[in-house]
């Protein structure tokens, strides 16, 4: 996976999801379409709650919305 600095302003959040395993399946799908993708876990560590977040670089943004439209199909 590509590395990712919060500040970076060359990603784009472009899916969320509590499900973590989701998420991987996705990032693995965008990586099989040569999209580098990257996760954020921002799930609190002492409850079940918040999201896994999946960042895609900007010029790829495109092209993993239409990925994900189909993923979420």
């Amino acid at each position: 996976m590509a590395a990712m600095n919060k500040t970076d302003e060359n990603w784009a959040q472009v899916y969320s999801s509590q499900d973590e395993a989701k998420a991987d399946i996705l990032i693995d799908s965008l990586d099989q379409a040569g999209i580098k993708a990257v996760k954020m876990n921002k799930r609190d560590s002492s409850f079940p709650i918040g999201n896994i977040e999946v960042y895609v670089r900007l010029e790829d943004l495109c092209v993993a919305k239409n990925i994900i439209k189909e993923f979420e199909q």
